[in-house]
């Protein structure tokens, strides 16, 4: 059966209480995982030369605790909790509440990153968006002792059905369309997309991220295998 990933990313907007909520819609929808992203602002960005980037990622930032009182809270309602660190210092910490990786487009280009994550032995899903063939060879080594499963990615968000087109169908899939019906064209193994509360809010990923009520269908259709 398909694996299917929620990424609730940063769409909780700093608030544990909105991400709980998240994670409670995506059992609702059918979903096996929500996923988060930790990271540090003042590492991610400048506040001298990107301050309103980086006021809105400080707004959106969750702490290192809270993180540990989400991860809690999905294993107390029975959904996977997975989270994608920025760095080596975020995945030291998210080592001891996650039994699965989920490593960004970005993050499969920093070797640094990718040589800590291997030396924790767990199973990972890595985003091939920014990574031709050399980098996905090289990330593959430097992950040797995990379990590896790639997912296909076009870095652009939203982006058009026609983008994937070109890729060949397989295992993974990280959806960046805004449609309903990519899944049940490529038939994967894991599927990760884009989720939200409220798709009209201000914020990096809302405007194509999916709803609830769209969260909702687009798993009917992957478990149901029907291209309505």
């Amino acid at each position: 059966m398909t694996y299917i990933i929620g990424e609730c990313g940063l769409s909780h907007n700093g608030s544990l209480a909105t991400a709980k909520k998240m994670v409670d819609a995506l059992i609702e929808c059918g979903a096996d995982c929500a996923k988060f992203q930790m990271y540090n602002s003042d590492t991610l960005c400048s506040y001298f030369y990107q301050p309103e980037l980086y006021k809105k990622f400080t707004e959106c930032e969750l702490t290192n605790w809270q993180m540990v009182e989400l991860s809690e809270y999905c294993k107390t309602v029975g959904i996977d909790f997975m989270c994608t660190p920025e760095g080596i210092p975020e995945a030291v910490f998210l080592n001891a509440i996650v039994d699965k990786w989920k490593i960004s487009s970005v993050g499969a280009c920093n070797p640094h990153l990718l040589k800590m994550i291997n030396t924790f032995g767990k199973p990972v899903y890595i985003s091939n968006g920014l990574a031709n063939d050399d980098a996905i060879d090289i990330a593959d080594e430097l992950l040797k002792d995990c379990e590896v499963t790639w997912l296909s990615c076009v870095c652009a968000y939203p982006a058009g059905k026609w983008e994937y087109l070109w890729m060949a169908s397989g295992i993974g899939l990280s959806d960046h369309t805004t449609g309903l019906n990519l899944p049940v064209t490529w038939n994967p193994t894991v599927i990760e997309k884009h989720f939200t509360l409220d798709k009209t809010q201000d914020g990096f990923d809302h405007h194509m991220s999916l709803d609830p009520v769209e969260m909702k269908e687009y798993i009917r259709r992957i478990r149901g295998g029907k291209n309505a």
